[in-house]
């Protein structure tokens, strides 16, 4: 459910760039409905940065052994950006300093 609404908030966020800068360049121009493509291609974007970030924190809990979900992403309640970016939950002490190392 999380991750729907950081799509949703995220669409939202890239079309509002995008109106921003069309009104900027051109009042008279208006936002019509086919320009929350450029939205859906922002949110695809930042989310596959967050994920790819977060998925690099998983994996290496998961090469360790460490007990850990998968990533939460965490919409934003206003849309500046859309999100307010993402986390796993790390369920038990990390054992060494090397794995925290690694891990973080």
């Amino acid at each position: 459910m999380l991750f729907l609404a950081t799509v949703a908030t995220t669409i939202l966020a890239g079309s509002g760039f995008l109106r921003i800068l069309l009104l900027t360049l051109s009042p008279s121009v208006a936002f019509t409905h086919t320009n929350w493509w450029y939205g859906v291609s922002y949110s695809a974007t930042i989310l596959a940065i967050l994920g790819a970030h977060e998925l690099g924190h998983y994996l290496t809990c998961r090469f360790y052994g460490v007990n850990c979900s998968l990533p939460y992403f965490l919409p934003a309640p206003i849309p500046q950006t859309g999100t307010v970016g993402a986390f796993i939950r790390i369920r038990e002490p990390i054992r060494t300093k090397r794995v925290l190392f690694d891990v973080a």
